[in-house]
């Protein structure tokens, strides 16, 4: 496997790369989001979940609202919830719904879904 940085330069510099490969995870997960049909809002948890860089970024390649928690454990919690079977998968829902959204920007999305 290999990469590259494509226009890299030496005025670039950690922010850039960083954002760069943000991005390359970004598209990444919209390769699979297409290929699984897609769907109408995404769930962000985990660490990068309380990023606005990240959710934006998500939200403007995927073009669909990003649905994110501040609770660092919503993956554990998901999890937990979700082994008890359809009575519980309700709470799971209930929960998601109260999460904090982020909407794609059409100034922002359409250069990053011309860049993939």
């Amino acid at each position: 496997m290999s990469a590259t940085l494509h226009g890299l330069r030496l005025v670039h510099g950690r922010a850039e790369v960083a954002r760069a490969a943000l991005e390359a995870v970004a598209f990444s997960l919209a390769q699979v989001w297409e290929l699984m049909g897609s769907g109408n809002t995404v769930y962000s948890t985990g660490g990068l979940a309380s990023s606005p860089v990240w959710n934006g970024l998500l939200a403007n390649v995927l073009n669909v609202p990003v649905r994110f928690s501040d609770a660092a454990d919503a993956s554990a919690i998901g999890a937990a919830l979700l082994g008890h079977g359809e009575s519980t998968l309700q709470a799971v829902r209930q929960r998601a719904q109260r999460a904090d959204v982020v909407w794609p920007s059409e100034g922002n999305a359409a250069p990053l879904r011309d860049a993939m």
